[in-house]
Order: structure tokens, then C-alpha cells, then sequence
């Protein structure tokens, strides 16, 4: 149920860093737990790794809802 939710913001926010999920599932009183972050992002068929993204001087990588 967790992961669905992540996977639905992706939907609607993609691209997307895990830094900026972590950011929406405070903003809307979600526990944040790394194990459900991971899973959404590399068990869901619609997500997919799609590049990175400098912020900060750090590299993140960048992850999007895909309809395939």
C-alpha cells in the first residue's frame, strides 16, 4: 500500500529524486521507510530510472512514472 502511494506521486511528479519522494511523503504525513522507497522504485513495472540530476554538487538519480 505504501509503495503504491509512491508510485502514484510518481504518476503525477515524475521525474523525480528519492530526495524530492522523501520531501512529498513528509509533506503529506507518510512515514518515510527506505525498504518501501526501494521497493516502489525497483519492484513497480511503471517506474524507471531514467537519468541523474546534479543537486547541490551531488549527483541524484532521477526516477519516472512510465505507462509501458
Amino acid at each position: 500500500m505504501e509503495a503504491e502511494w509512491i508510485v502514484s506521486w510518481l504518476r503525477d511528479n515524475s521525474p523525480a529524486t528519492v530526495r524530492e519522494i522523501i520531501d512529498a511523503l513528509n509533506s503529506n504525513g507518510k512515514e518515510v521507510k527506505p525498504h518501501v522507497i526501494r521497493r516502489a522504485l525497483f519492484k513497480s513495472q511503471f517506474v524507471e530510472m531514467i537519468g541523474e540530476k546534479d543537486i547541490d554538487g551531488e549527483r541524484h538519480t532521477l526516477w519516472s512514472f512510465t505507462s509501458d
